[in-house]
């Protein structure tokens, strides 16, 4: 059984102002995972990664929230038990002429519409708090929430081989459903864990408001 809670200091606040409660719903259509998919997930870790602050040595990481997803039940059976990390970024890093981050500005509209999409599905943010431009996004309540994801098999460039290209296992664009979507009712799901899932705040039909 899954079990919830988290430090408080996941707690964020994000300007949804401009969006409405449909952008928090996927439109139809790396890791230790390593086929794409539709997966039955649960939130088995969450951690803080990243500063707005440079470290000792003066270098910037971007600001994120870091998801640790165990895959539950799925497109691929032998996927089950199988890790995904995915990440949403808290800020933009700004960078100079070689390409070193030398400090961080506003989500693009595109990064906010992933971000509170990803915590809506997960139940950690109320309906009501969309088009606010001060929504709490409670990521200390995320570890053990269901979901189901899509993973997309891509390419991207290797920074630890210019000019060459490593294939990654990844969540694009906030490709979370929570587990009782229309949309996923066909993916496979875990019976057991699938009972503890309860009924979060993606569970409303967010398409048809």
């Amino acid at each position: 059984m899954s079990t919830f809670g988290a430090s408080a200091e996941l707690d964020d606040v994000i300007d949804t102002s401009g969006f409405g409660v449909e952008d928090a719903t996927p439109s139809q259509g790396g890791a230790s995972c390593n086929k794409p998919g539709m997966y039955h997930v649960h939130v088995k870790d969450v951690k803080k990664e990243g500063s707005t602050e440079p470290d000792e040595k003066g270098n910037f990481k971007t600001p994120c929230i870091r998801f640790d997803l165990e895959i539950l039940a799925g497109t691929n059976e032998d996927q089950i038990g199988k890790v995904i990390y995915h990440r949403v970024y808290q800020a933009k890093a700004t960078r100079d002429k070689d390409g070193k981050t030398v400090g961080f500005e506003g989500l693009t509209d595109k990064s906010r519409e992933q971000y509170f999409r990803t915590a809506f599905q997960l139940g950690v943010m109320d309906e009501a708090d969309i088009g606010k431009d001060k929504a709490t996004v409670r990521w200390s309540q995320v570890q053990g929430r269901q979901c189901v994801v899509r993973v997309d098999k891509d390419e991207e460039d290797d920074f630890k081989n210019p000019g060459k290209k490593r294939t990654v296992y990844r969540i694009n664009y906030g490709n979370f459903w929570n587990v009782h979507h229309e949309d996923v009712k066909d993916v496979p799901k875990d019976p057991e864990t699938i009972q503890f899932a309860g009924n979060a705040a993606g569970t409303v039909d967010v398409d048809n408001l």
